[in-house]
């Protein structure tokens, strides 16, 4: 079990459509955190809920929701995040699911782990030529090393 610290950004919801006579008034995201841990570890996380807002069938409300969860670190047992949407009818009396959805989790870490290695190799490989640059004569290795001709032209001249 790892600590994984999570970032959801929600900007909206689109053409939702209800089972029921009324069309969606004030929908709202449900986010189902404890579903993502095993029970022993449930202690400190809690559900968490956007605010519902008038917005029809294509409500647009932007929030960023933060959270930290001990979490399998094997890409096959990680969880997805549960996620559901509501409706918010009759001042809170009616509260319809309108939908559900689920956030693979493993996936998207496994995903940003392969461009973070990525990013690590290119700094390497960056450090390494800057430090044979800075070791040679200043003017000569930078190009060479590079393949780059240097631009000989002026600002402004037209040429």
């Amino acid at each position: 079990m790892e600590e994984f610290a999570c970032e959801v950004f929600n900007y909206g919801l689109r053409n939702l459509k209800t089972s029921g006579i009324l069309n969606p008034r004030k929908p709202y995201l449900f986010l189902f955190l404890k579903s993502l841990v095993p029970y022993e570890y449930q202690g400190d996380l809690d559900n968490i809920k956007t605010q519902p807002q008038a917005g029809g069938a294509n409500p647009t409300f932007a929030s960023k929701i933060r959270f930290r969860a001990l979490m399998p670190s094997a890409d096959v047992f990680c969880p997805s995040l549960q996620c559901a949407v509501y409706d918010y009818l009759i001042f809170g009396l009616s509260q319809p699911l309108i939908g559900n959805l689920s956030i693979p989790l493993g996936l998207i870490y496994r995903a940003h782990e392969a461009i973070r290695a990525n990013e690590r190799k290119c700094e390497e490989q960056l450090t390494d030529l800057v430090s044979t640059a800075l070791s040679a004569s200043p003017a000569v290795i930078v190009f060479e090393d590079l393949n780059v001709t240097p631009n000989r032209t002026k600002r402004g001249s037209g040429t």
